[in-house]
């Protein structure tokens, strides 16, 4: 269904920012993903992230809120990352 390296980069970059206790939305993971050389606009980023929510992976806050990483979201990480050896 999606690329797995971009739903790693995702969950990824999500936990690094909630480590930091810094919120972040589907503008700023398109940025970093563009920066990454990864090819994932606003709208795919969108796609991936209604999908990751109706998993239970991650959380879309209301307006400025942005979007958290659940524990689900981390085990899910941590399992592909070990998959893919990363």
């Amino acid at each position: 269904m999606f690329n797995i390296k971009d739903v790693v980069f995702i969950l990824q970059t999500l936990l690094d920012y909630k480590e930091k206790s810094l919120s972040i939305g589907r503008k700023k993971l398109s940025n970093l993903a563009q920066l990454n050389e990864r090819n994932l606009t606003e709208s795919k980023i969108r796609t991936r992230l209604r999908y990751m929510a109706d998993e239970g992976v991650i959380i879309i806050g209301k307006t400025k809120q942005g979007i958290l990483i659940t524990e689900k979201g981390e085990f899910l990480l941590k399992t592909l990352k070990s998959k893919l050896h990363l």
